[in-house]
């Protein structure tokens, strides 16, 4: 069987306890089918209140057996919340309703179709493994004893579904403690509930295949954006900043993170999680967050991410903090100091407005040297790019030196990535240039050869040239939204928006760009929630 990562959301806030206070005449009734939809008789059928504890509540759920019509019935029952299970253990099947509240009325649940039943296999933890007592899932009637030393306890024969939380008692009087909120089991599977000091997990689906980022190759170490908002995630579950998050491969390994925005007032985060593999033309391949530690101290880590031994030689957002700094988020740490800009929003959380006349980021920091490159070497120089208007100067958007390389805007309507060659001469590849949209620019250069991607697409392979008498300067800064050697001329600055500056000691392939391009995009073609 595969052992599944698990999904995870708060618990749905139905009205009624489910306590018995109130006494009327309800009546349940539904079907219970078989693979074929065809009705099934003599299933034994169960209805439960939502709190149900199969150790503690030692009075037994009423329970029935299905018609020739596949019809149950129960009457004369107590307003509150239930689930309706069904069983046919001789052939190992079983389904469940969702919850319904009862209010003196009929009820009548969704139709319950027969499916094999899976398993749940639950870590324990700590004090649970200590304490022993017994795991059940609420509302369902299956539970198990822990075995004094054990790690792990399986909870079997469970109905394919959600259950609303899998608990821990250490007694019939102790305080019960939610494990897991909201356990998908599919049927003939395992899912496996592993972190159990983190009350709320989610399965993030990786698609590479043409129905999402439709990449074909293999790409590796790959910085996965994540973005949560209110509509998919519930903020209030999660610390103030998001301190508790965690990520593990399907495999349960760990995956380091860096927070690059958590909004918890908004409900607005972007998140980079680092990844080893991500196979082309694949729907299946999946990572597990986790959340809901009020105890968990953040493992935040930029530099784990964006690893300079992955080949990052800058890493720039470009957001958050607004002020003067731009932080790199490598190891090592060449921060920018941003003249006159203007925190906005961009497309991967904040970006930075430039004014076209003083705006620019500054880069001169102490390893400013790994940002040199020997003319016919690999590397990569990225960002995206929002421009206010096309006109007839040039306006730099990153560029080291006196364009040692660079991207750029030239006359005409036209992107360029630019680099300095042989003292002789600039080497220029160029695409069609637009305004007033977002787009993301890679330049690459891999030996003798140069391409310029604009929004996942090679526009460029040739190369044009410019004859140029100046020296290949090396110790000049880098600058975002400007020229080193332009002084206050305006056609050296950027008028427009920057996000995600990178600059990288490895030249990109056309599957790693696209794969950016189509997670980082407005409308993230790889993360499936």
């Amino acid at each position: 069987m595969l052992v599944l990562c698990l999904f995870g959301c708060a618990p749905e806030r139905i009205a009624g306890s489910g306590t018995g206070e109130e006494t009327t005449n309800g009546r349940v009734t539904g079907i219970v089918t078989d693979s074929m939809k065809l009705p099934v008789k003599g299933v034994e059928v169960r209805l439960t209140p939502q709190e149900y504890d199969p150790v503690r509540d030692t009075a037994p759920p009423p329970k029935q057996l299905t018609d020739s019509a596949g019809r149950y019935t129960f009457i004369g029952i107590d307003s509150g919340t239930y689930l309706v299970r069904s069983m046919a253990s001789d052939q190992g099947l079983g389904a469940v309703a969702p919850r319904f509240s009862v209010r003196g009325d009929t009820v009548r649940p969704d139709v319950m179709q027969l499916e094999k039943t899976g398993s749940i296999r639950v870590r324990l933890p700590s004090d649970a493994a200590k304490a022993g007592g017994y795991v059940y899932i609420k509302g369902i009637g299956i539970y198990a004893y822990i075995v004094s030393g054990a790690a792990w306890v399986q909870l079997d024969s469970v109905p394919p579904g959600r259950m609303s939380s899998v608990v821990w008692a250490a007694s019939k009087t102790a305080q019960p403690k939610v494990i897991r909120y909201d356990v998908p089991v599919a049927p003939a599977q395992i899912a496996g509930v592993d972190k159990p000091d983190w009350r709320y997990a989610h399965v993030l689906r990786l698609n590479t295949a043409s129905s999402g980022a439709d990449v074909a190759g293999t790409v590796v170490n790959f910085p996965v954006l994540v973005r949560l908002t209110g509509e998919i995630f519930n903020f209030d579950q999660a610390q103030s900043s998001g301190e508790d998050i965690r990520f593990t491969s399907k495999d349960s390994l760990p995956l380091v993170y860096e927070i690059e925005r958590w909004d918890a007032a908004n409900k607005l985060a972007e998140i980079w999680v680092k990844t080893d593999t991500i196979r082309g033309g694949d729907s299946i391949q999946t990572v597990c967050m986790y959340w809901g530690n009020p105890q968990a101290a953040s493992q935040s880590s930029p530099q784990q991410v964006f690893d300079t031994a992955a080949g990052f030689s800058g890493v720039w957002h470009l957001g958050l903090p607004a002020g003067t700094v731009a932080a790199d988020a490598t190891f090592y740490a060449d921060n920018g100091t941003a003249t006159a800009t203007v925190t906005i929003s961009g497309p991967i959380g904040m970006a930075r407005m430039f004014n076209g006349s003083s705006s620019m980021v500054r880069v001169t920091g102490p390893s400013l040297g790994k940002l040199n490159f020997d003319e016919n070497s690999a590397f990569s120089v990225y960002a995206w790019v929002q421009t206010n208007a096309l006109d007839s100067m040039f306006h730099s958007i990153v560029c080291k030196s006196n364009l040692q390389y660079g991207l750029q805007m030239r006359p005409k309507n036209k992107w360029e990535f630019c680099t300095f060659s042989d003292q002789t001469r600039w080497e220029m590849t160029r695409g069609d240039a637009s305004d007033n949209r977002w787009h993301l620019l890679v330049g690459v250069r891999s030996g003798a050869r140069q391409y310029l991607y604009v929004d996942g697409v090679c526009a460029d392979s040739s190369i044009a040239t410019s004859a140029s008498t100046l020296s290949r300067a090396m110790d000049q800064p880098l600058d975002i939204g400007h020229c080193p050697d332009g002084g206050t001329d305006p056609d050296r600055f950027f008028n427009g928006s920057i996000d995600e500056v990178r600059i990288a000691k490895t030249a990109y392939g056309a599957d790693w760009i696209r794969l950016c391009y189509m997670n980082q995009r407005e409308n993230d073609a790889l993360v499936k929630w």
